[in-house]
């Protein structure tokens, strides 16, 4: 289980992580870096506040088996809407995310043709215009961070699991922060469709056992339970992108029938 927890929470990190970073860097290149690294440094202090304040004495308060089932649900939940999205995209029927473009409307955003002169601006031009990158940068770490917070509150929160969690998350952010640095553009050769199924697959295994646990159920397989469920979560993962691509398939097929006899008329 602890593998499987440092595992969650460094793919979760990534992911988040690199849909976070094309953002911060957006802003540092038209607002300033000041503003940008201050903005993601105050999300980062908020987001490890929510951590302490939620993964401490609030749910440890609560019997481990209202705790299992509390947990459980919600790693379920999380679980099967990652799964449903990256399921989506890898049958085509919604797009997948591209940094690269999210990059451009974001600086496009950002930067303004009455704002590409800094040395031009007055001291009050500056000044809101790095109010507004910091509230840009802050705003999109907290956003993308809050799952990985909710990843570690959920996964740290039964004995023995709040380090693996933490370590795993901080080490997903950390690799995004070093590869940001090193190249200065979005990771759009992060494969986070692909991160999104696996760490989707995961979770609903774990909630469902976790969740199970707070049921009363006993496991016959024990510890080996998220194994097999991890199984067939991926096997039904399959089942619904094949389904999913064939009825896509299916209805191209019959809007060409319905143009085709459109036109005939």
């Amino acid at each position: 289980m602890i593998v499987t927890t440092v595992l969650i929470a460094l793919l979760v990190g990534l992911v988040e992580g690199t849909e976070a970073l094309t953002v911060v860097l957006a802003v540092g290149l038209t607002r300033g870096w000041r503003a940008s690294i201050g903005g993601t440094l105050a999300g980062l202090a908020v987001l490890a506040a929510v951590v302490v304040l939620l993964g401490g004495a609030a749910l440890h308060a609560i019997p481990l088996q209202w705790l299992n089932l509390l947990l459980g649900t919600v790693l379920l939940l999380v679980g099967l809407r990652w799964l449903t999205k990256a399921i989506l995209r890898v049958a085509g029927l919604v797009k997948m995310r591209d940094e690269e473009a999210a990059f451009a409307k974001t600086l496009a955003q950002l930067d303004s043709p009455a704002e590409r002169s800094p040395v031009e601006r007055s001291p009050a031009e500056r000044s809101a215009s790095a109010r507004i990158g910091f509230a840009t940068s802050f705003g999109a770490v907290l956003l993308e961070g809050a799952e990985v917070a909710l990843a570690v509150v959920a996964l740290g929160a039964r004995p023995g699991t709040t380090l693996p969690a933490v370590v795993g998350a901080v080490a997903g952010v950390l690799a995004v922060v070093l590869a940001g640095i090193a190249v200065r553009k979005p990771l759009a050769r992060v494969p986070e469709n692909t991160i999104k199924l696996v760490v989707g697959v995961m979770l609903s295994a774990v909630g469902t056992v976790w969740a199970g646990e707070g049921l009363g159920m006993s496991w016959l397989a024990g510890q080996l339970t998220v194994v097999v469920l991890i199984a067939w979560y991926a096997l039904l993962a399959w089942v619904a992108v094949r389904w999913a691509r064939a009825g896509s398939v299916a209805r191209k097929v019959e809007t060409g029938r319905a143009t085709t006899a459109g036109a005939a008329r």
